[in-house]
């Protein structure tokens, strides 16, 4: 089976996880944000009858799907293993009994993305995150509550439509000992960024190509030392932060300051993604180019 993508810490499949789950070696924890939305939002009326009353029958596809990933992850799975399977209060059931077979507990915790969609009534601010320990996973050693606030990414900033903010992929990536990570719906390959800022390896699965390609240029991003991040003035969360010296010491060749909404983004030259306004930063000796990348104002889901 040959790898879409590999380099020594990371490997990206593009396919279907279940099929391509069965050839993979075992994983230590997965984490990982599946398609969990209702299969049935609405019914067509008719004249007679209207619109047809919603059955817990409408869930059966999604219940399908989720029994069979789970079934393939648990395969896949040290006995020492966790799973973080996001989901949403409708789906949270399913993925709970999904799991409950194979798992010692399962849990929710609640991500409070600290902000919430427009709107008139009580507006969606939270996700859940089915929390899934093995036979033998050893306890986490930490006195955090199950209430994770990390804000969402602005979709503006998004390079997927439901991507999720690495600092809160990162936070539940650390809680864990060294191994190697899965995520087997990776999208824009958030999880797989995650895992390379804190040197662990992982394998990433995507049904769709333009994600992988996607995956594999955030996955060239530079992780910088934090006194050049000091040095440059720049903040990968939240935009500009200083002024910008004329070189960037002890990298050679060149980078790319991206800004894509409030947020700047540090590439290795030719790797921007589009959308992203650029600039080109010089190694040692070198010198910035190009105009400064404009700054946007923050925006709100919508």
């Amino acid at each position: 089976m040959k790898p879409y993508y590999q380099d020594e810490q990371t490997t990206i499949y593009h396919g279907d996880c279940h099929e391509i789950m069965p050839h993979l070696p075992m994983v230590d924890l997965v984490q990982t944000d599946p398609p969990y939305f209702q299969p049935a939002t609405h019914y067509v009326p008719t004249r007679t009858q209207g619109v047809p009353k919603k059955s817990i029958g409408d869930m059966s596809i999604l219940e399908l799907a989720f029994k069979i990933w789970c079934g393939d992850l648990a395969r896949l799975l040290r006995p020492t293993g966790t799973i973080y399977f996001f989901c949403d209060g409708q789906s949270y059931p399913l993925a709970f009994t999904a799991l409950y077979p194979h798992a010692k507990h399962v849990r929710p915790l609640i991500w409070d993305k600290m902000i919430s969609y427009n709107g008139y009534t009580w507006r969606h601010q939270h996700e859940l995150i089915a929390w899934a320990e093995m036979e033998e996973s050893p306890r986490i050693e930490t006195g955090d509550g199950d209430i994770l606030r990390f804000r969402g990414v602005m979709q503006d900033d998004r390079l997927h439509p439901a991507e999720k903010p690495l600092d809160l992929f990162k936070a539940l990536v650390a809680k864990h000992a060294v191994g190697i990570v899965l995520d087997p719906f990776m999208g824009s390959g958030t999880t797989l960024r995650a895992a390379k800022d804190l040197g662990r390896k992982a394998i990433g699965i995507e049904i769709e190509e333009r994600y992988c390609e996607i995956a594999v240029k955030r996955l060239a991003q530079e992780v910088l030392p934090l006194d050049a991040m000091v040095n440059t003035g720049y903040n990968n969360d939240y935009g500009t932060t200083g002024q910008q010296p004329e070189t960037l010491p002890g990298f050679h060749g060149s980078l790319e300051i991206s800004q894509a909404g409030n947020r700047s983004h540090v590439f290795p030259a030719g790797t921007i993604p589009e959308g992203h306004s650029r600039q080109l930063w010089g190694g040692t000796g070198g010198s910035l180019e190009g105009d400064e990348a404009p700054r946007h104002p923050q925006s709100e889901p919508r």
